[in-house]
């Protein structure tokens, strides 16, 4: 039980993460100024997509987590393809539709990243922030 405590505190840490990056590449996009609409749509489709994949690799661990060593390394790769998919599949949309700046979608989508490193940091000023109440 406590591991799955933990893996949803993690989890809230990293879209948390993700927040914190999406807004202040939101700020760098408002004073750049270059074509805001479509920079700002592709960039939240991005950081949109990087919050999803968070859920579903959490998600997608906890199933492998039931299965056997093979079974666990199957289902890994099954998901993370369909994840890979799914980007291309959304940023080829927005691309095609026009709905957006792909590069600043990639750039909303390496919010996931972003947060990752920045989870150590996150979860100690949350423990900080609890423990003083």
């Amino acid at each position: 039980m406590k591991k799955i405590e933990k893996a949803e505190r993690t989890l809230i840490e990293m879209l948390i993460g993700i927040l914190v990056y999406a807004v202040v590449a939101q700020i760098i996009c408002i004073i750049i100024g270059y074509d805001l609409a479509k920079v700002s749509a592709g960039l939240w489709i991005g950081v949109i997509l990087a919050a999803v994949m968070a859920v579903h690799m959490k998600r997608s661990l906890e199933d492998a987590l039931d299965l056997g060593e093979s079974g666990a390394l199957k289902h890994i790769r099954k998901t993370y393809l369909l994840r890979i998919a799914a980007v291309l599949f959304v940023l080829g949309a927005a691309l095609y539709f026009r709905i957006g700046n792909v590069f600043s979608a990639f750039v909303g989508l390496m919010s996931l990243k972003f947060a990752a490193y920045l989870q150590p940091v996150m979860h100690k000023i949350l423990t900080k922030t609890k423990k003083s109440k």
